[in-house]
Formats: C-alpha cells, structure tokens, sequence
C-alpha cells in the first residue's frame, strides 16, 4: 500500500503534468478559454505543493504569469495584484543572490509595470524599477542577461519621465540605453530595439537641453537604425521618420539646407510606404507639412506651402480630436497657414492659423515638451494678425506669448535668439503705438 506521502507526491505530480498540458495547449491556441483552463490546473497544482516543495517556486511562476496575462486581457486589476503576490512568494523561496533571483525580479518588475500602466500610479512604476536594479546587480558584464536587463531599466525610467517630466529620469533612461547598445553586437536582434527607443529619447532630451549634441546623436542613430531597415523591411518607413525628423531639427539650427533636402527624401519615401488613409502616416504627414513649410521659408515657392497645408490638413484628418497627435497636426497645419498668409497676405489663413494654434496650446499645458514651440507659434501669428488689422489686442497677446516662451527656454537653447528677436520687434511696435 502507499504511504500518505507517496500520493501526495503522486497526485502533486499529475496536477503539475496537467497544468504543463494546459500551458502548451494555450500557447498553441492564444485563445481566452484555454488560458482560464490553465489558470484552473495551475492552482489546483499550487494547492497541492507545500511551501517547502523544490517545484512551488515554478509553480507559483507559472501561475503569475498567467495571471498577470489574463488580466492583460481584461482589464482586471486584481489579477495583477494576485500575480504580483505571487511572484513575491515565489521572490521570497530563492536565495538572495541566486542566479535564479534575477529572473524572479524581472518577472515582478514586469508585473508592477502592468499594474502602473492600469492605474497610473507612479509608486508602482518606481517599486518595478527597485527590482530591475536588483535584477541586473546579479546580471554583470559578460552575464548573457546584463543587456537585458539594462534595456529594461531603460524602458521604465522613459515611462516615469514621460508621467513626472524629470530630466534626470531621461538622461538615465538614455544611459542605460547606451550601455545595453554597447553590449549588442551589430548583427544582434535586440540592437535594433534599442536603436529605436535611444534616437527618441535622444531627441526628447534634445526639445529640453537644446544641446546640439543630444540632436546629433539621435541623428546617428536614427542613421544606424535605418541601415538595418533596407527596402522591404517592415520598420523602414519608421525609421525613416525619425531620420527625418532630427535632419529637420538639424536644419533649425545649423541652416544647413542640405539636411533639411535630405528630410524632405526620407519623409517623402516614408510616406510612400504607407496606404492612403494608413494611421501610421499621420507623423510622416507632419513632418513632410513642417519640412516643406521650412523649404517654403527659404525659396518662396508658393506650390511649396500649399503642398505643405495640403499634408498638415491630412495628417490631421488622421488624427482626431482625442488622438494623441492631434496636437501635433494642428500646430503643423498652423505653421502652413501662417506661412502662406506671411508670404502671399491672404488673411483668410490667418484666423483658422491661429485657432489651430491656440487649440494645440490647450492639448500642451505647462510641463508639456512642445509647449514651448506652440507658444512661439502662436506668439508670430498673432503679431502678423496685428500688423494686417492693427489691433492693438493682438499685439499684446503675442508678447505675452513670446515671454512665456522665453520663460521656457534655457539660456543656451538654440531658439531662444528667435523669442528675444521677435520679442523686441514687438516691444518696440507698442512703444510706437502707446509712447
């Protein structure tokens, strides 16, 4: 007969093989029943495994995991608190400093991410990054998993700088990036994961800084990332985006009319990519309306700029009240329209100009990265809308914009002379009109 001890260690056994059966029948199928019967199987298996059992700490994984899955699926916050729970007592069986740790930390930093990313709640997003660090102090250089886990810091500090907007946030965020990118040889897979999230990061910190070198850097690379993209690939319109965005940026600040050709090119075979009506095009659209309004500036052509309100108009179209570009597309499309009022003084594009400029400045509240290009906007619309009726109202209101601008603008920043130059131009014309 069998001992007690012998069915238990049997029964656990099979509720185990159960649960594995119904794992891999899930990960075949993807689909919502299967992955509720595999939940099913691996608590009547964790049930059955005392807490002194060498296969509670996989069985307490494999029930995280599933969890935090389902909850993914629905929406259910309190699978993600069950998973995390967990994973904590999963967490708590190994051994500080065990190899098998790193991977048990990731899992719950991964966990408290899901929870941040339902409830906003920064506290969660910080805890999950205590557990990264932890996680890749077992993973040093040379460790299969230090690029890994670098990677994953990366990703959690952008998430908190773009909730909190702390530049320091950033700057690690772009420091972990890079020393993961160092660790990734050029034909490694996840190179390219980083060679899209650096450039970005690299270019936000730039709209901060305004220090040519953080733009130069995201330029380079953009340029890397694009030389892993050849024509075919299906991230190729992306990166040729991005590229075009930091030569366009480039341009603003070097004058340098090649860079601004070469974003053009780039912006124009991106958009090619897309179907008409694609949602991915909205950026491009931007981007080339923007490129073409600068181009505009430089040669006077008027089918330039009318090309350039054709593209803001369409990128908008894309991206309606609510998306998260809205903003984008009207600062762009007012950009065209006060161009082309600037140039040909048709003033019938200096109204709907400034009211897309005034409902971008209400989707950039103060703290906002962009805020500060809106305001020098709004500020050169509203001073041409002065010097075409001559109210004095108008001229009020574009210096009050101007010195909020200024306001946030570093001493060093590369468009600050811009906001001075303006500013004074428009000081100087209401001591004209009120002594």
């Amino acid at each position: 007969m069998l001992s007690l001890e012998c069915h238990s260690e049997r029964s656990l056994n099979r509720a185990l093989f159960e649960a594995d059966q119904a794992r891999k029948r899930w990960e075949i199928s993807q689909e919502y029943p299967d992955l509720c019967t595999w939940i099913t199987h691996q608590k009547g298996a964790l049930e059955l495994c005392p807490t002194w059992h060498l296969d509670r700490s996989r069985a307490l994984d494999d029930l995280s995991f599933a969890l935090g899955t389902r909850s993914e699926q629905t929406c259910d916050i309190t699978g993600v608190d069950q998973s995390i729970a967990y994973y904590q007592e999963s967490l708590s069986l190994s051994l500080v400093g065990h190899l098998d740790r790193a991977l048990g930390l990731r899992n719950l930093a991964a966990a408290f991410d899901s929870r941040h990313i339902q409830t906003e709640d920064i506290a969660y997003l910080t805890e999950g990054i205590d557990y990264d660090r932890e996680a890749l102090s077992l993973c040093p250089p040379g460790h299969p998993d230090h690029a890994l886990n670098l990677s994953h810091l990366s990703i959690a500090f952008g998430s908190r700088y773009r909730q909190i907007g702390n530049i320091a946030d950033l700057t690690e965020s772009i420091d972990y990036d890079r020393e993961a990118l160092s660790f990734c040889p050029a034909d490694y897979p996840d190179r390219a994961l980083s060679l899209t999230k650096l450039p970005v990061a690299l270019g936000s910190l730039y709209k901060q800084s305004g220090d040519i070198a953080d733009l130069v850097g995201d330029i380079y690379y953009d340029q890397e990332a694009l030389s892993l993209c050849p024509t075919g690939h299906t991230d190729r319109a992306r990166s040729l985006g991005n590229l075009s965005a930091g030569l366009g940026s480039l341009y603003r600040v070097s004058g340098d009319v090649t860079k601004l050709t070469e974003s053009i090119g780039h912006n124009r075979e991106a958009l090619s990519l897309y179907p008409v009506g694609h949602p991915d095009a909205a950026s491009i659209l931007d981007n080339l309306s923007a490129a073409l309004d600068l181009q505009y500036q430089q040669t006077g052509n008027i089918a330039g700029i009318t090309q350039s309100i054709q593209y803001g108009r369409e990128a908008l179209s894309l991206c309606q009240a609510g998306h998260p570009d809205h903003a984008l597309g009207l600062s762009s499309l007012s950009f065209g329209l006060r161009s082309r009022c600037g140039r040909a003084g048709d003033t019938r594009d200096l109204t709907p100009g400034t009211d897309c400029g005034e409902e971008a400045l209400s989707l950039r509240p103060v703290g906002h990265p962009n805020r500060a290009v809106t305001l020098t906007n709004l500020s050169i619309a509203q001073g041409l809308q002065y010097r075409r009726a001559g109210y004095i109202t108008d001229l009020t209101e574009s210096i009050d914009y101007h010195q909020q601008a200024l306001s946030l603008r570093p001493v060093d920043h590369p468009d600050r002379a811009l906001n001075l130059g303006n500013l004074a131009v428009d000081l100087d014309s209401r001591y004209k009109e009120t002594g």
